[in-house]
């Protein structure tokens, strides 16, 4: 496993081939820490055979208590840039309860990926397996 730690959160690669990114309590987010967190995503699956590989991405907002994500570091996150390295984006919420609320958000947002919450980290690998998310890895692994 290959991991990396920015301000914000620990992101690493498992050999499952998804990226996990476990957001730290509290944190507010800016553009800045935005940036600094796809390109550390972008450093981990860089693959000289494929610098075109995105992966499927868990990001572990569970713990986060109270975490604010900024305005323009939203934007930038649901856009081109990520959508470079990540080819879905499953996030875990506290309970079913916030999974629903956010799913909401999510539509409204209209990320450039794939992007769904779960209170469930079974049913929220199963999703970025459903989405495809995962072949990329699984090929380059051949």
């Amino acid at each position: 496993m290959l991991g990396q730690e920015t301000r914000t959160e620990i992101i690493e690669l498992h050999d499952d081939g998804i990226v996990r990114c476990k957001a730290k309590h509290g944190v507010r987010i800016t553009l800045e820490d935005a940036k600094e967190n796809i390109a550390a995503v972008a450093r981990l699956v860089a693959d000289s055979s494929n610098p075109e590989r995105r992966v499927a991405v868990l990001v572990d907002a569970r713990d986060a208590g109270d975490m604010f994500i900024s305005r323009e570091a939203r934007a930038y996150l649901k856009g081109p840039a990520a959508a470079r390295h990540q080819s879905a984006c499953a996030v875990l919420v506290a309970s079913p309860v916030t999974a629903v609320l956010g799913h909401w958000f999510v539509r409204l947002t209209k990320p450039a990926y794939p992007m769904r919450l779960f209170a469930s980290e079974t049913e929220a690998v199963r999703w970025l397996r459903a989405q495809g998310a995962l072949h990329a890895q699984s090929a380059s692994q051949k």
